[in-house]
């Protein structure tokens, strides 16, 4: 159970390191609006980067502290069914993110051809496959 943790943890926090980056850059796009076609569907405008990027990467930084913990590579800090029910939801948030969104970013078709094309290629796999780790750490875990 700890390396699928272990590859779960890791993911997460690739994911949220990715989220921290683009609250100081656009980074690896060249401009704010090029990325924000890519990761948000549209041109972006008023959009927070710095606040809302860093509450994601932090989202998602507690994701893996509850992923590390839930598998045994951490100790609990508190019950540790807090951290059965916390890798229950994020494997759920995850899953249904990585297999509904495509489907309702097709049917509704406001977002941008470069968002659709990433969503389908690497953003619903990756949640996928990071919500498969993580619902196996909630049904194996520790505690």
């Amino acid at each position: 159970m700890e390396i699928v943790g272990l590859l779960a943890v890791v993911g997460l926090a690739a994911v949220g390191g990715l989220h921290a980056v683009w609250a100081f850059s656009p980074w690896p796009a060249t401009d704010r609006t090029t990325l924000a076609k890519v990761v948000l569907g549209d041109e972006g405008e008023g959009f927070p980067w710095g606040p809302a990027c860093i509450a994601m990467a932090a989202v998602l930084g507690g994701a893996g502290y509850v992923v590390a913990v839930r598998s045994g590579l951490l100790p609990p800090v508190g019950p540790a069914q807090l951290y059965t029910a916390g890798a229950w939801v994020i494997a759920a948030v995850l899953l249904a993110r990585g297999a509904v969104f495509p489907a309702v970013v097709t049917l509704r078709g406001t977002w941008s051809q470069e968002f659709r094309t990433w969503d389908l290629k690497v953003y619903a796999p990756v949640c996928l496959a990071l919500g498969g780790l993580t619902l196996a750490v909630a049904l194996g875990g520790h505690g």
